[in-house]
This record gives structure tokens, sequence and C-alpha cells, in this order.
């Protein structure tokens, strides 16, 4: 992805947080439920499934409204990954979740905090409060799609960390 595309923020910051998520999982209470939350999250992005094509559509369009205006490459790559970000927690993750279950407290800690890393990876140019205001939103539209999956499951009778299918601590050796 170019440097000039305004989708590229979020791109690098969900391939920072999957991977690192991915390389902590046999640290977790069940690292099962990442093999298949981190496909099921990140499919429908990659695939362009839903509502994507219009997610992004929407970022061409004000990229191509705004670009040329001082810092207008910049504001329209900030509101491409906000608009991106929040689609992606509020459908994918919801989804994903609610599929095969909401993870434990412990496990979904330990993915949000690859958060502000990636954060400050991604966009090391941008002040520290910049990281710290985005993570805390973040945090927030995370913490509730949970509350609703694990409200969501309990309606259904389901087990609110992960499904019993696919339960367990095991890791696969990679």
């Amino acid at each position: 992805m170019s440097s000039s595309d305004p989708r590229r923020l979020f791109h690098l910051q969900q391939t920072c947080i999957a991977k690192g998520s991915c390389e902590i999982r046999c640290l977790m209470d069940n690292c099962q439920w990442m093999d298949y939350v981190v496909p099921a999250f990140v499919e429908p992005y990659l695939e362009k499934r839903a509502f994507w094509p219009l997610v992004e559509a929407s970022c061409e369009a004000v990229n191509a409204l705004i670009k040329d205006y001082k810092g207008g490459r910049w504001v329209a790559s900030q509101e491409c990954f906000a608009t991106m970000g929040w689609y992606h927690v509020q459908v994918d993750l919801r989804d994903a979740l609610e599929k095969f279950g909401c993870g434990s407290q412990k496990d979904w800690n330990m993915v949000g905090q690859r958060i502000i890393p990636c954060l400050m990876g991604t966009q090391p140019e941008n002040p520290r409060a910049y990281h710290q205001v985005g993570g805390i939103f973040v945090h927030l539209a995370r913490d509730r799609v949970r509350e609703r999956c694990l409200t969501s499951r309990q309606k259904d009778g389901l087990l609110g960390d992960i499904n019993q299918e696919i339960g367990g601590e095991i890791c696969k050796a990679e």
C-alpha cells in the first residue's frame, strides 16, 4: 500500500495488532480462541465483505476531496483510520466474538495491550497524547463490544469466554 493511500494507517495498525496478538497467544488462558477469532476478525476486511467496499470508498472520496489542501492528506488518513477502525470493531470484532466466544478477561486484556504500542509504531510522528487518547477510544469501543458479546452469549445459554468445542489451553506448535 502506498504512503499516500488513506487506508494505509488502518492496514498497518491492524497488521501489527493481529501479528502481536498471535505471537502471545500461547501465554493466554485459551490460545485456541485466537486461532479462531483472529481469522474471523480479519477476513471480512481482507476479503472486502459486507460494507467494506463502501467504507473504503468513503475513504477514497474524502481523500480526493481534501488531499490537495495543506494538511489534507493527513486529515484524510486520520479520518479513514478512525472510520475503518470503528467499523472493524463494531461489526467484524463483534461478529467474531459472538461466533467463537468473547475471550477470558486475561486474554482480552493481553490483546488490548497491543493497541497503543502498535499505534505508536504506525504513527510515531504524532504526539504521545494522540496515542493515549486514541487508545482510550479504542479500548472503550472494544470493551463495549465485549460486554455486548457476553450478554448475548449468556442470553443464548453459551459460555462467555469461548465455545466449548474449541476450548482448552493447547497451542499448535509453529
